[in-house]
């Protein structure tokens, strides 16, 4: 019996050896993809439109795509590569992002739909990675006399592969579809975390009680969310293979409180608190709805919560984190990014500075104390997910001569600071890929440039 156990001990040495070496690259991605040490990166930026900008000095017939250095974005008025510098990603850069106008009229294109199922299918092949790699462990510790999986070890081999690929915009939907196979075979959650604090914010001239148009604003603000389930239920449809269950709760900023749990009878399956909704929930979607950005960000900064560096962290880059939003490595456990997707005000607040909605005047800046008017706007910041980035919606022909000359007022510090503006149907689609190119290629008409 003595014989037998030392065997079987120095064949466990072996196999948990054959466990390390399999997982080198497996661990790698999980360090290179989840923590800021996430370079040397790039990141693409898709600027998707039906249509091109009539005041535009270039425009490009095809979709609009420019590279950048995942933490410094570069812009130039030309179509041309540009070398980029290097720098760290310390919570500058949002992993998937998708910045809009209008949901029904942005969402509803070809292209920004095709984007984010990539984006989807990539985050839910992050989570496979890491089920199995959690049943390779386990394989090990009940059978160590056999060792590890190497069917798991195998499937393993295949997700690492589909996340560290390179993949250009001709490609995706290709690596889509080979990553929904993937998937094929497993009882999978989707969880979205809807934010609708714009749209909670009072009009003090509306002929309705505070109470009414609270009441009215969350009844609204369940119709989109619903709408925004649907729209991802239908993106997968199609996929018979996979076995999907989407959860979605409603955050608001002002309060923290989470409300309108949807897709399981479980409660245990829901965050009950804000903080908890932004970290060990792990949500794949973060939408933050439209309505006033000053009310929005606001209510993203008042507080002890700190929601815009909760975001950020959750869209990041950053794999460390325990569940009070801290990334400490010690306390901390390993996240997969999640997709950011900001409509209107929640396009605004992504970007740089916030001030791009003063120029319609059309929210009002007296739902803030102590930043009634416009003027007092000038300058804020926003979490600045795309690199230097600011972004005015609703971007039309009447807007043209505004955008040039506020542009021109905003003085912006760096060269790297630009305003993209998006029109109805315009969706910024941003995504960091496993790539060592440094390079820029701007071919962006939507781009205010030097106006």
């Amino acid at each position: 019996m003595m014989n037998s156990c030392s065997g079987g001990l120095g064949l466990l040495t072996f196999y948990l050896l054959l466990f390390t070496e399999s997982n080198v690259s497996s661990w790698a991605w999980t360090h290179h993809q989840w923590t800021s040490h996430f370079q040397p990166s790039s990141r693409r930026t898709l600027l998707e439109s039906k249509t091109c900008h009539p005041w535009s000095n270039f425009r490009p017939q095809r979709l609009e795509v420019f590279e950048k250095e995942d933490a410094n974005v570069m812009f130039s008025s030309q179509n041309e590569m540009m070398e980029a510098p290097e720098q760290s990603c310390e919570l500058s850069s949002v992993k998937f992002g998708i910045l809009i106008s209008s949901f029904t009229e942005s969402m509803t294109s070809t292209s920004t739909l095709e984007f984010l199922k990539y984006s989807l299918a990539s985050l839910l092949t992050m989570d496979m990675v890491q089920m199995i790699q959690k049943d390779i462990e386990q394989s090990v510790m009940y059978s160590p006399c056999q060792g590890p999986n190497m069917e798991l070890l195998d499937k393993l081999q295949e997700g690492d592969t589909l996340l560290l690929e390179y993949t250009d915009v001709e490609r995706r939907e290709e690596k889509t579809q080979s990553m929904l196979e993937f998937l094929g075979g497993r009882n999978l959650e989707l969880r979205v975390l809807y934010i609708p604090t714009a749209m909670y914010a009072l009009n003090p001239n509306s002929s309705n009680t505070p109470g009414k148009q609270r009441q009215r604003a969350r009844a609204d603000g369940k119709k989109r969310r619903n709408q925004l389930i649907l729209g991802i239920q239908e993106l997968f449809q199609n996929d018979v293979h996979l076995n999907l269950d989407i959860l979605a709760v409603t955050l608001d900023f002002d309060d923290g409180s989470i409300k309108q749990p949807i897709g399981s009878q479980d409660a245990s399956k829901f965050p009950k608190t804000g903080v908890e909704a932004l970290t060990s929930w792990e949500p794949h979607v973060i939408y933050v709805e439209g309505g006033n950005t000053f009310w929005l960000h606001h209510c993203m900064v008042k507080g002890e919560e700190d929601w815009m560096h909760l975001i950020k962290i959750a869209c990041c880059c950053h794999g460390l984190l325990n569940n009070n939003g801290e990334t400490e490595a010690s306390q901390g456990h390993r996240r997969r990014p999640a997709l950011y997707i900001g409509k209107s005000a929640g396009a605004i607040v992504a970007g740089k500075y916030v001030e791009t909605a003063t120029w319609k005047g059309w929210d009002d800046p007296s739902v803030v104390p102590g930043k009634e008017t416009y003027e007092a706007w000038k300058g804020i910041l926003g979490m600045d997910l795309v690199g230097g980035a600011s972004f005015f919606p609703h971007m039309s022909d009447d807007w043209v001569q505004t955008v040039q000359e506020k542009t021109r007022d905003m003085m912006l510090p760096s060269s790297d600071d630009k305003v993209i503006c998006l029109q109805e149907a315009d969706a910024c689609c941003i995504s960091i890929e496993a790539s060592n190119q440094q390079q820029v290629l701007l071919s962006s008409p939507s781009l205010v440039d030097k106006c």
